[in-house]
């Protein structure tokens, strides 16, 4: 018997480390991360409802990179502009770096996301900003349709016997 639907839709963004990869697929009820790691693979479930919180935090890394990026294509295009001879090797890895720069410029702020369940805070593998927005739309349609929609009109909460 076919289905129609697919059970698990994979959302953008992952995470690569030297030996592996962290990816986070949607499920019906629940986001899976999967980190698969020297042919095994490790998955975590984070039901809709037991969602508390999911942050997110720009950091200084697509600094860090740009400027990781920018050193070699200054080292490498003052090379070939103080080269006698045709500068083929230079020249390459300067256009190589700037691509890089380019693409790292392209690709926008970097963040952090956290999810908050009751038991725990986990990082998600997200990385860019923007891929960081789409995923969060898409949860927070989801978590809303399992938890009901916040009303911030009402105002933060308070504690009892704060008046």
């Amino acid at each position: 018997m076919a289905k129609d639907e697919k059970d698990y839709v994979k959302l953008p963004g992952r995470a690569f480390f030297l030996f592996g990869a962290k990816r986070l697929w949607q499920g019906p009820d629940h986001l899976l991360w999967v980190e698969s790691l020297m042919g095994q693979e490790h998955y975590r479930r984070f039901y809709y409802k037991d969602i508390q919180a999911v942050v997110l935090q720009r950091t200084k890394t697509h600094h860090y990179w740009s400027a990781l990026w920018a050193i070699p294509v200054l080292l490498f295009g003052i090379a070939v502009l103080l080269s006698a001879t045709t500068p083929y090797v230079s020249g390459f890895l300067t256009l190589f770096f700037l691509a890089c720069l380019a693409l790292n410029l392209i690709l926008g702020p970097a963040c952090v996301v956290y999810l908050q369940t009751a038991v725990q805070m986990q990082l998600v593998p997200l990385g860019r900003l923007k891929t960081a927005q789409r995923v969060m739309d898409r949860l927070r349609e989801r978590i809303e349709q399992e938890q009901g929609r916040l009303d911030v009109s009402a105002g933060p909460a308070r504690p009892a016997g704060a008046d």
